[in-house]
């Protein structure tokens, strides 16, 4: 009986500990579920949308329109705002950096809004960005994504419509390099 009642309070606590790890990892499922589901329904809103040929600056402030980018070519777009949540942007540029190992930069276009041609510089100068960032009027892309206050990223063809659009998630960025590789091997890849 002595040693019965150690055995049971062990057993007991490695069913309590066992029953919290699985309670912690239902919790991390149902966020991920949540996330992607977030973003499976913004990519159904946004699907196939026609941009308006918005006028880019480059950083000497030289515009093109949106549509000279493009020489009939789908460009991966990737838009942030300043006042997107920084981590967000990020984590978003992070896992771009590992795409562009794949991806020329003329396939890419990065846009920030016009809003603050300064914040944009000093954050391209910290996280060390190789690849030219334009500068589109703010509201340019209308209510796109307005309330999430998150950067995103879509293919754009030549016909100025959407593709693919996708919320990087800096909570998932596995799902993130996924869709890197997925719009890599459908739209850039010459295999």
């Amino acid at each position: 009986m002595v040693v019965l009642v150690p055995a049971v309070c062990y057993w007991h606590h490695r069913q309590a500990s066992a029953l919290e790890r699985l309670s912690e990892e239902k919790r991390g499922v149902e966020l991920a579920l949540s996330l992607l589901s977030g973003n499976m329904k913004m990519h159904y809103v946004y699907a196939d949308r026609k941009l308006e040929d918005i006028s880019l600056q480059d950083e000497s402030r030289e515009e093109k329109k949106i549509s000279e980018f493009l020489n009939g070519e789908e460009k991966l777009v990737f838009k942030f705002s300043t006042s997107n949540c920084s981590t967000c942007v990020q984590s978003g540029f992070s896992t771009l950096r590992k795409l562009m190992r794949n991806l020329s930069s003329d396939q890419l276009l990065v846009i920030a809004d016009r809003s603050n041609r300064r914040e944009v510089r000093a954050l391209a100068n910290s996280l060390d960005l190789d690849f030219p960032i334009y500068m589109a009027e703010k509201g340019a892309f209308g209510d796109m994504l307005l309330n999430e206050n998150v950067p995103f990223v879509f293919v754009l063809g030549s016909d100025l419509r959407m593709k693919d659009l996708f919320i990087p998630m800096k909570e998932l960025p596995d799902y993130t390099d996924m869709y890197y590789r997925i719009v890599w091997k459908k739209y850039f890849s010459k295999e």
